[in-house]
């Protein structure tokens, strides 16, 4: 994917997340903190599940970039068969056991919508300058690790992040 077709893909998230946004904006707080059971999300916490793996991604990538690493080879036919994977995974109901990290297992304790959602639109727009400011070399550069595919590049970092969300938005209508 080029510099161009990323941003643009970028752009695209960013509707999702408006769009998202404009749907959940006025939710009175006893749905967005409903959890149907103890081991079972509220809509908060998917929402910060999202903005967290987000937010620790970038966090990553600007790691990457300062240790300067060259050892990044380009993607391939193995990780594009990863994506076509993943893809046809996440259209499946069945829930997906992810990372146990304790950043992307939030609790519900102080969670807050316009500060999270805030938050998120803030991390969007670093993502973006990364973007911008990563020479168009990199683009096919396994530069993204993920948790299950392994190292992909950031077009298809850009594409996990679509679906990620469009995964949990299900699982968020299903709660209100």
């Amino acid at each position: 994917m080029t510099k161009q077709k990323a941003l643009a893909k970028l752009q695209s998230l960013n509707a999702q997340l408006a769009s998202l946004d404009i749907e959940l904006k006025n939710l009175p707080i006893e749905k967005q903190t409903f959890r149907p059971s103890e081991s079972k999300w509220s809509v908060l916490q998917v929402l910060e599940h999202l903005r967290a793996s987000e937010s620790l991604s970038l966090r990553y990538l600007n790691y990457k970039r300062e240790q300067q690493e060259e050892t990044s080879k380009n993607t391939g036919l193995k990780q594009s068969v990863a994506m076509w994977m993943l893809k046809r995974r996440y259209n499946n109901p069945k829930p997906i056991k992810g990372p146990d990290a304790k950043a992307l297992n939030p609790d519900l304790d102080g969670l807050e919508y316009n500060k999270l959602m805030s938050q998120w639109k803030d991390s969007r727009k670093d993502l973006q300058k990364f973007l911008e400011s990563t020479p168009e070399e990199m683009f096919n550069k396994a530069l993204y690790k993920h948790p299950i595919l392994g190292r992909i590049n950031l077009g298809q970092m850009l594409q996990f992040f679509e679906l990620h969300v469009q995964r949990h938005h299900r699982q968020i209508k299903e709660l209100i």
